[in-house]
């Protein structure tokens, strides 16, 4: 029961991976329309904090800005509903173990990290050794070893950072 817990928490973590990278293209917003100079212009709309920002939109984009505002409403729904399941599994894996719990929070925590495109993981650890020079705690060669190994793919970000808090006395057996 719980592999199959854990395979079904993973399955919806990728959804909604899924779903929020499709929304990151579409548009976001409202369309309003206004009248200038006798001719109606149209706008894409949105409110960031106490500003509304809008863009124009030509006549021959307005059609398609309408269908991916509602292609943004359906998988915003859909987003939520999965989201709820997320939950739910959550909940039902403290019922069954807590170190299952515990391995499916850090899924969650890492899943992200694995839908990196190879640039992104190489400017993520660049940052990363940065801030760990700041602190003068540097990288050993292993750690090195496998943060290259992970940036092309050939262990997961889940195993890098199990065996990074392992290294640093944190109980990580979650199995």
């Amino acid at each position: 029961m719980a592999n199959s817990l854990e395979k079904e928490y993973k399955k919806v973590l990728s959804g909604i991976a899924d779903i929020k990278n499709e929304l990151a293209l579409l548009p976001d917003g409202y369309i309003s329309e206004k009248t200038i100079n006798g001719t109606k212009q149209y706008y894409l709309q949105r409110r960031i904090g106490k500003k509304v920002i809008g863009k124009h939109i030509s006549s021959s984009e307005l059609t398609n800005v309408r269908i991916g505002l509602s292609k943004r409403e359906s998988l915003e729904k859909e987003l939520t509903v999965i989201e709820e399941r997320l939950t739910n599994i959550e909940a039902a894996s403290k019922l069954v173990s807590h170190n299952l719990y515990k391995r499916i929070l850090l899924l969650k925590a890492c899943m992200p990290m694995e839908d990196l495109s190879t640039d992104e993981k190489v400017r993520a650890s660049s940052f990363a050794e940065a801030m760990n020079a700041i602190e003068g705690i540097p990288a050993t060669s292993e750690m090195k070893s496998n943060i290259s190994a992970w940036h092309s793919g050939e262990i997961s970000f889940l195993s890098l950072y199990e065996a990074t808090l392992k290294k640093y006395g944190f109980p990580v057996d979650v199995r």
